[in-house]
């Protein structure tokens, strides 16, 4: 299988190593501590969640939607 672009063929596994490896100690995080705790602990799983609970917790999306801005960890605790 390979991926067609950029002039050329390039191997499916060229791509998806480099992305399993940078996805998965989020993935490992949220399995062992479970999504709210995870979230919790880790800023950048924080920077990935846009709407929790019904509350906006991504500034830019409340901006851009006119909605008020919640901050994750407050609803997260």
């Amino acid at each position: 299988m390979d991926l067609r672009g950029c002039g050329g063929r390039v191997p499916i596994l060229m791509w998806v190593w480099p992305l399993d490896n940078a996805i998965r100690p989020f993935v490992l995080a949220l399995a062992d501590k479970g999504f709210p705790r995870a979230l919790i602990d880790d800023v950048h799983l924080q920077n990935g969640l846009n709407v929790h609970d019904g509350k906006v917790t991504c500034r830019t999306v409340a901006d851009a939607l006119r909605l008020p801005y919640t901050a994750a960890v407050d609803i997260l605790r």
